[in-house]
């Protein structure tokens, strides 16, 4: 392990140990349980580095890799579920939208990696799965933010810093990724961006929740019926519209 990858391991598990701190101290482990769990995940996956010889990184990362990428998710999850509670008006009119664009985004991503069949290597299938989900979990969290400043809803430091910090590391993810399909010569910097760009989104989080700032819960807001009930007949329209298109 080289000098810079070193320094960088030891940071990311500072910044690690430091959330964790701060999730357990000010127990907001409760509020944002699958935040927290992939935060947990986080600092399990960067200590098993110290259990595999350094011939077995490279192995070693691309498979946990794997997990990793369909874990993050649950950032996503969390914001969604604070954004538009179960028991607000407002979940009824966003969430049936939501999970269309999901599935549709989820489909695109796995498509997307069964379209490079033809790699060779185990590390260019990777980085196509890296770069898919990372596209989509970005696309998603960008739509929460549009709809929460659409409807209104103020998202309070916490869940702000998660979700752009979030938004923004997997927008430079499959930025990176999407460089080193088309140039190789890239590797270089991804080598250097990727574990810096984590790095700063570990920091982003941890300052984020390190802030004294109460969890701004968004309350139920009422939503006139007349809007429930014009977005129900254009939803129904749309799905009966889409009924009708048949594949050629």
């Amino acid at each position: 392990m080289s000098v810079f990858a070193a320094v960088i391991l030891c940071a990311g598990l500072a910044l690690e140990v430091c959330l964790i701190a701060v999730l357990l101290w000010k127990g907001l482990w409760r509020c944002y349980p699958y935040f927290s769990f992939l935060v947990l995940w986080i600092v399990v996956w960067n200590l098993l580095w110290f259990i595999f010889p350094p011939s077995e990184y490279a192995d070693f990362y691309w498979k946990i890799d794997t997990v990793d990428v369909v874990l993050r998710f649950l950032v996503v999850w969390e914001v969604f579920r604070h954004i538009f509670p179960r028991s607000s008006a407002l979940n009824v009119l966003f969430s049936r939208g939501f999970a269309v664009v999901i599935a549709g985004l989820v489909m695109l991503a796995v498509g997307t990696v069964w379209s490079y069949h033809t790699y060779s290597s185990t590390r260019s299938v990777a980085t196509a799965l890296e770069r898919s989900f990372s596209f989509t979990q970005a696309v998603l969290i960008l739509g929460l933010l549009l709809a929460a400043r659409s409807y209104g809803l103020p998202l309070g430091r916490h869940l702000h810093g998660i979700s752009v910090a979030f938004g923004v590391w997997a927008s430079l993810s499959t930025a990176n990724n999407a460089m080193y399909d088309l140039m190789h010569s890239f590797l270089p910097y991804w080598q250097l961006l990727r574990p810096l760009s984590f790095v700063a989104l570990l920091a982003v989080w941890t300052w984020a929740l390190w802030k004294g700032s109460p969890i701004s819960f968004i309350a139920d807001r009422p939503v006139p019926a007349a809007a429930l009930d014009t977005w129900t007949e254009n939803w129904n329209r749309t799905q009966t519209s889409l009924g009708k298109v048949k594949p050629s």
